[in-house]
């Protein structure tokens, strides 16, 4: 009874140290410039509009088999609003800036928006894009340089079932800005 007690009063003299802040509307503001400053908003807005082109496309696909069109158009319909609902932009970004804001002060969030106004900040952004497109060329060769060496693996070591291709993807991807012109 007395461990129990103990820990009791252990839980609550640590309860303050666990809480969390609660953000203020100011972080919230400063890190959702933030995002329009380092191109976040832009790669959520592209993001989001590949899940529900993505998803559209897949019910489309799975729903043209029904038997019954009437029913499945009711569906169909059911299904885009729920994941045009679920998949808010502005939600995303909101939950997004609050990201930002519970890890960052009102005083670092200010430096970190005076970093992107700044000169070199400018400039980083000005590039963001052409980076991107770099780092996920750099991601597809060393994704093809795998799938190459993990074919020769199987070949030399299983010769009997030689794989037709092999694919080993990176775990995530840096959201490609578009074709420049589109």
């Amino acid at each position: 009874m007395k461990q129990i007690a103990a820990l009791i009063v252990l839980g609550l003299a640590l309860m303050p140290l666990c809480a969390q802040e609660k953000v203020s509307a100011e972080q919230i503001k400063l890190a959702g410039e933030i995002l329009e400053l380092n191109g976040t908003t832009k790669n959520l807005e592209r993001a989001v509009k590949v899940y529900r082109n993505r998803c559209d496309s897949l019910i489309d696909r799975y729903l043209a088999r029904a038997k019954d069109q009437k029913a499945a158009d009711k569906v169909k319909e059911e299904l885009k609003s729920a994941i045009k609902e679920e998949m808010n932009l502005e939600e995303v970004k909101s939950d997004t800036a609050k990201i930002y804001a519970e890890r960052f002060s009102v005083e670092e969030l200010k430096a970190i928006a005076a970093f992107y106004n700044s000169d070199v900040g400018k400039k980083m952004r000005l590039l963001n894009d052409d980076m991107t497109r770099d780092i996920n060329a750099v991601l597809n060769k060393h994704s093809r340089e795998a799938d190459e060496r993990a074919k020769e693996i199987l070949k030399a070591k299983v010769p009997a079932q030689e794989p037709v291709d092999v694919q080993i993807k990176p775990i995530g991807r840096i959201p490609a800005a578009p074709p420049q012109g589109t």
